[in-house]
């Protein structure tokens, strides 16, 4: 992931859960009693992919987290902790559980505008220490809160070493998350809401300038709000999704999920606003690319038709269908994770690209996916942690 060009008549070496040596083929002595998967010069291999914005925290998700490994996402990020979540990263930690690798914030911070007194500075304080206790790996805002407040929360988790990221508290702007440095955003839209929400393109580009000089992060989420501006205020939409074939056979938690319809019963004339916002999107994420704000690949699954795994290959085609690169879009999913965890939650943190002494989360392709990025769907193969699934293998996993 250095460049876009492949290397090629390569060997790589694993042992126990990391990359050990790569080199031509011709040079590399293969040890003796090695599994020996042989792509004959034909196949490829890409860092395992990564969803930036899951909820495991749901029922029954030791369960269907298996989607994410079966279509090639060997690493996410769960931003809604609790205890439930925490054992399940120590359980894929120690190979207890079929899952991808998981970094988890805690419970959300934040109120609704009129429980505001309640969320004092000293509260902010205690909650910080309290999750960084437990062990969650960064710290989620999902509410609303006074710009004081908002300021005192980033100035005291920096000091002790919390990573805040997630919403925009919609009572602010976003222009206060830049000048109180929020350098992670969880969704495009919370930049709709709190500061275009006239969807005028010419206001974009002295946010994202100033967004970009900081060294934001954005995981836009484009699939999620996809979903949501086609199904606002139209039942018919998600009935219509239940239907699918690929739905009848997703896990029975899933489909109950959809069948909440989360829009489907909301104020149909908002409509309009939703689908000229989603059409938003594309210069809105754009634009902060292009002033430098590095962007992130996460779906906000499993909501209503954004089911796991498969949602984050739905998110990869938007990027491209606004005009990213496939090895830019690349870059996003896998890459840059690693880059963000690295930056902000674990300096040791090795993943996302093919290199020696990185973890060995691995996709076997059968075509280059910078040629086709559609390949990666139906990947012939995955490695997590060291450990290899086959085609078959991987059809198991989701098989209920």
């Amino acid at each position: 992931m250095s460049d876009p060009e492949p290397l090629m008549d390569q060997t790589i070496i694993v042992k126990d859960e990391v990359i050990t040596t790569i080199g031509p083929s011709s040079t590399i002595k293969i040890p003796e009693n090695a599994c020996i998967i042989d792509g004959e010069n034909q196949k490829y291999i890409t860092p395992g992919l990564v969803d930036t914005h899951v909820h495991i925290n749901r029922s029954k998700s030791k369960e269907w987290a298996t989607y994410f490994v079966a279509n090639g996402v060997t690493t996410v990020f769960n931003l809604k902790g609790n205890k439930k979540v925490l054992s399940l990263r120590e359980s894929v930690r120690k190979k207890q559980l079929l899952a991808p690798d998981i970094y988890t914030s805690g419970p959300f911070i934040g109120m609704r505008s009129k429980n505001l007194h309640k969320l004092t500075k000293k509260g902010i304080e205690k909650e910080v220490l309290s999750q960084k206790k437990a062990g969650y790996d960064m710290m989620k805002i999902h509410g609303d809160m006074t710009l004081e407040v908002y300021q005192h929360l980033m100035d005291f988790s920096r000091k002790h070493d919390m990573h805040v990221m997630g919403h925009i508290p919609r009572n602010l702007t976003f222009q206060n998350a830049i000048d109180v440095r929020q350098l992670s955003l969880a969704h495009a839209e919370e930049m709709i809401y709190t500061q275009f929400v006239k969807l005028d393109t010419t206001t974009i580009a002295p946010y994202a300038q100033q967004a970009g000089a900081m060294g934001m992060w954005l995981a836009p989420t484009m699939t999620a709000f996809n979903t949501l501006s086609k199904s606002w205020g139209d039942p018919t939409v998600i009935d219509a999704v239940m239907e699918l074939p690929e739905t009848k056979e997703l896990h029975p938690y899933i489909q109950k999920v959809y069948k909440q319809d989360w829009y489907g019963d909301r104020d149909i004339t908002a409509r309009d606003f939703f689908q000229k916002a989603n059409t938003f999107h594309k210069p809105l994420v754009t634009g902060m690319y292009n002033a430098g704000v590095k962007l992130l690949l996460g779906t906000d699954t499993p909501m209503p038709a954004v089911p796991p795994g498969v949602s984050l290959h739905d998110e990869i085609d938007l990027m491209l269908a606004i005009g990213m690169t496939p090895y830019e879009t690349l870059k996003m999913g896998t890459y840059n994770a690693g880059l963000y965890i690295v930056t902000h939650i674990d300096d040791q943190a090795k993943f996302g690209q093919v290199k020696e002494g990185y973890r060995a989360n691995l996709l076997l392709l059968s075509s280059n996916p910078l040629d086709n990025m559609t390949i990666l769907r139906t990947p012939e193969g995955v490695m997590h942690g060291g450990s290899w699934y086959d085609d078959n293998a991987l059809k198991d996993m989701i098989t209920w």
